[in-house]
């Protein structure tokens, strides 16, 4: 659903976003993110399933990179769970079986 990228400060330098606007050098503070925190400590960020009426699951994923073991910037995407959704939901086991997405 969209893509960001913001620098070691927590300002964000660009956002794409499939339903809302692009942004290039907002400089909006993320520093206090979630996603922004979380992937300063650790490899891989993952939030919460996000539900939104009128709209598809969500998550959250967010990565650091380095610059001499500094973090440089992170990349924090939205990520669309419609397409795992709906092929959960046509799993079928036996007559009533159900089939679930697990971490």
């Amino acid at each position: 659903l969209s893509i960001s990228i913001v620098d070691g400060a927590g300002a964000e330098r660009l956002h794409i976003s499939r339903i809302g606007k692009n942004r290039t050098e907002s400089g909006a503070d993320r520093s206090g993110d979630p996603a922004v925190m979380g992937a300063k400590t650790a490899k891989v960020w993952c939030g919460p399933v996000i539900y939104r009426p009128g709209s598809e699951p969500s998550i959250t994923m967010a990565m650091a990179s380095y610059d001499n073991l500094v973090v440089a910037n992170s990349v924090i995407a939205e990520i669309s769970l419609k397409p795992i959704w709906f092929i959960v939901s046509e799993i079928h086991v036996g007559r009533s079986g159900q089939g679930f997405v697990i971490d």
